[in-house]
């Protein structure tokens, strides 16, 4: 909320408040990437731009709103298109093909999420191969960070830790007559 207000106006505030605020040394470090953009980038970026500050606050609002409509898209359709199961998600494919590419992204994003708890170590790169092999012959499997894989089955996708890897067949437990000719049933 404070990315349009500056260093200056913040200091001019707590000024006329009387209010002395902490200074977190580790702010004054080139250590850290989002000092040395502070420090270094945005001074070389003000010598292109000298409103380049200006110009990213009006990035981020729109990208916020966008982000929010895009949210509200994949609301919209969750429930048709993701069934939850106790060990993975299913994906139901005809339907997240005939969503917009960006909403198609969002979406599969949102299943990693919920499958994982975060997107940490999830890269734009892995979104994108997930919607390659939607998009391609069925049969196919991509091996995700931290042990995630996303297979693609005839109408389905499942995305799943691949310790959790379903079989197709149910599990068959004991010895089973089976009549021939006839038909057997077992259980599962």
């Amino acid at each position: 909320p404070l990315l349009s207000v500056s260093r200056s106006d913040t200091a001019e505030y707590c000024l006329k408040r009387s209010l002395r605020p902490r200074l977190d040394k580790s702010n004054l470090s080139a250590k850290f990437r989002r000092n040395r953009v502070r420090i270094d980038l945005m001074p070389k970026l003000e010598a292109y731009n000298p409103a380049i500050r200006t110009a990213l606050v009006r990035l981020s609002w729109s990208a916020a709103r966008e982000l929010e409509y895009l949210d509200a898209g994949v609301d919209d359709v969750w429930e048709d298109a993701i069934i939850v199961q106790p060990r993975y998600l299913s994906l139901n494919i005809n339907i997240v093909k005939r969503l917009p590419v960006a909403l198609q992204s969002h979406l599969l994003r949102r299943a990693l999420y919920k499958v994982k708890g975060n997107t940490v170590n999830i890269e734009q790169t892995h979104i994108q191969a997930m919607e390659s092999l939607i998009h391609g012959p069925t049969g196919r499997s991509l091996d995700l960070p931290e042990g995630l894989r996303f297979t693609v089955e005839y109408c389905r996708a499942k995305l799943l830790y691949a310790s959790e890897e379903l079989s197709p067949l149910p599990l068959l437990e004991g010895q089973h007559s089976i009549n021939i000719p006839g038909e057997t049933l077992v259980s599962g």
